[in-house]
């Protein structure tokens, strides 16, 4: 249009796209979270974290929350269980007792020592070797 010198011209300028609303995938698997959120013009970043309550390969929480408006094509950090933190328990019988504690202590166990003397082997130990328990549990060594 053609409008007269000095005469006043609104203009409109864009905010860009609108945002969307952030879907729920607490509860999901990665693909399914991953499905729901693309349905969104939404992305997915993936992290992995131990849970105790949470089976492994399901969505422990996200961010942003459902609910939260964020830009289109955004990406939404998905946080899946990799199940309680376990690990074996390694045999360290006949071992001498200083060996016997670093070694489980690097693998994150509480060690508790009975009968200790600094001259006997590790003789017997629980839980037994192979048998997989929560980081952070205690193995007593019996000299």
């Amino acid at each position: 249009d053609e409008v007269a010198p000095g005469s006043r011209v609104e203009l409109a300028v864009s905010r860009g796209p609108a945002p969307v609303t952030v879907p729920n995938v607490v509860g999901r698997t990665y693909e399914e979270a991953t499905r729901s959120l693309s349905a969104r013009r939404l992305g997915a970043k993936r992290a992995d974290a131990f849970s105790d309550s949470v089976p492994p390969g399901e969505v422990i929480r996200q961010d942003p929350v459902a609910g939260e408006e964020a830009p289109r094509d955004s990406t939404v950090t998905v946080v899946v269980s990799k199940g309680p933190d376990q690990v074996e328990v390694p045999d360290v019988r006949g071992e001498d007792i200083e060996d016997a504690v670093r070694k489980l202590e690097a693998l994150g166990f509480d060690v508790d020592v009975v009968g200790f003397r600094f001259d006997r082997p590790v003789r017997r130990q629980d839980p037994d070797p192979g048998d997989v328990v929560r980081r952070g549990e205690t193995v007593t060594l019996y000299l």
